[in-house]
């Protein structure tokens, strides 16, 4: 799996919806956690979602709201690839912005924008519209490249019970957020 393809497809998603507007999430804290060395480390499934806050924009008529981002990897030892993917949920976005009065009003319903911004997801081989309001990543890739990827790294915690996606720059979306840095996914 490549972090760097997960880096890819965030910003794609939100630079291609420039009217939208994107922030911050954290981690967990209070665990120890080690860099993960080899991919034995981390045989099994893992899911994990992060938050997305997306700030008032009075200029873009967004209301404050959140995008949800969810990602999995699978390994069985043994195999020679790593499964995983992402899918970002933009239910919760769409209906606040469908919403705001200035939208309403000219009569901009939530599947009208849903439909702008299919237009643009489209446009990216790498993102799939994968239903009503979310779109997904095929994350997955070779086992030689999941632990050697120049976008970040990996971490487990101690009980080996999670897995931290960390990334060498903060996934930012351009509007004045700080961006995230990490995700981290739960063993299942």
């Amino acid at each position: 799996m490549k972090i760097g393809k997960l880096l890819y497809g965030l910003s794609v998603i939100f630079v291609a919806v420039l009217i939208i507007g994107c922030a911050t999430s954290g981690g967990s804290s209070g665990t120890s956690w080690k860099r993960v060395r080899m991919v034995d480390e981390v045989i099994g499934k893992w899911e994990g979602s992060v938050n997305i806050t997306v700030p008032e924009n009075h200029g873009s008529n967004i209301p404050e709201t959140s995008i949800e981002v969810s990602v999995f990897i699978e390994y069985l030892k043994g195999d020679i690839e790593v499964t995983g993917g992402m899918k970002v949920d933009m239910n919760r976005f769409l209906s606040d912005w469908a919403n705001v009065d200035s939208i309403r009003m000219v009569g901009i319903t939530k599947d009208l924008l849903w439909e702008v911004l299919v237009e643009e997801f489209e446009k990216d081989d790498s993102m799939v519209v994968g239903g009503k309001y979310y779109i997904t990543a095929d994350l997955s890739g070779s086992v030689d490249e999941f632990l050697i990827d120049s976008a970040g790294y990996f971490m487990i915690n101690d009980s080996q019970t999670q897995l931290k996606m960390v990334f060498n720059q903060a996934v930012s979306f351009g509007f004045g957020d700080t961006g995230f840095k990490e995700i981290v996914l739960n063993r299942k």
